[in-house]
């Protein structure tokens, strides 16, 4: 008889060590998330149901037991394959510099940012190591044996699932006009901003703009804005502002606008969001003004194939 997931819920958090990681806990019949992009690696395993997402112009399905892989900076969505089931999943969000140690001790030379096979993954013993860690670093598991199960979990992704290096990136660099363009967006991330004055601000007409911007970044211009928007949201919410404040700072209309994008990227409503964070650390989620955050927002979306 198939699991069925029946509740929409989700907790997030970041532990403490090993630094430079957080993890969530999800399940979600009727919640789906918008295209978006991570400043980190995102690995989980699907216990219940089955998860889809969208990932470089094609769907892809991850039932039970199946591993979900994303590189950063790549643009996806997510959401249960059916509604009927729901999906329950548990998720990994290794910053780029934590998965770049362990790689070049695994390795034994100069770290590196290795890039995996994505989005979905059928090997069951990576979906126990996984599994098992998500388990250790969200109970009380001595941090030794946490490290030795991070260490095994990265091992394995080397070894058996690894597709390249993501420096090594033989596609053109992200055009002037849509450097520029995002520049200016982020100049003005409370503002409204409509797209013929973005267009006009590149001397591009609005179409040719708008299908220049989507090629190179994986977003649409004004699902770009609200992604940088949210990225300054969860900035702002780590500085300890309140929740109504850093709506107004950052173009939406009230708290309950913000609650509703925010848990479309992120998996869960802000007040949830600040519950799980450790100002000691920094956020694999506050990629704001970070050389991480720069290539999470900048990376140019692959094209299918």
């Amino acid at each position: 008889m198939s699991q069925r997931c029946v509740h929409d819920r989700a907790e997030y958090r970041e532990v403490a060590d090993p630094g430079g990681l957080a993890v969530l806990s999800a399940n979600f019949r009727d919640h789906s998330f918008v295209p978006h992009c991570h400043a980190t690696y995102v690995l989980g395993v699907v216990d219940a149901g089955e998860g889809a997402t969208t990932y470089q112009g094609r769907r892809h399905v991850a039932p039970t037991g199946a591993v979900m892989l994303i590189n950063p900076g790549e643009v996806h969505t997510g959401a249960p394959a059916s509604v009927e089931r729901g999906w329950r999943y548990r998720m990994l969000y290794p910053s780029i510099a934590l998965v770049e140690r362990h790689v070049g001790a695994i390795c034994g030379k100069e770290a590196f940012r290795p890039r995996f096979r994505a989005p979905v993954i059928h090997d069951a013993l990576l979906a126990t190591l996984v599994s098992d860690l998500h388990s250790a670093l969200t109970s009380p598991t001595p941090v030794r044996s946490q490290h030795k199960l991070f260490d095994r979990t990265i091992r394995h992704l080397v070894t058996g699932h690894m597709a390249g290096v993501l420096d090594e990136d033989p596609r053109d660099p992200c055009p002037r006009p849509v450097t520029v363009a995002k520049a200016y967006l982020c100049a003005r991330i409370a503002e409204p901003v409509r797209l013929t004055a973005l267009a006009a601000h590149v001397a591009l007409s609005p179409f040719y703009f708008s299908r220049l911007f989507k090629k190179h970044t994986g977003m649409a211009p004004y699902v770009w804005l609200e992604h940088a928007r949210i990225v300054r949201a969860a900035g702002l919410l780590r500085l300890g502002r309140r929740v109504s404040e850093v709506a107004q700072l950052t173009g939406f209309s009230d708290q309950a606008h913000l609650t509703r994008r925010f848990k479309r990227v992120v998996g869960v409503p802000p007040g949830a969001f600040v519950r799980g964070l450790r100002r000691d650390l920094p956020s694999p989620l506050h990629p704001e003004l970070e050389p991480a955050a720069r290539m999470a927002l900048d990376r140019r979306h692959a094209p299918a194939g």
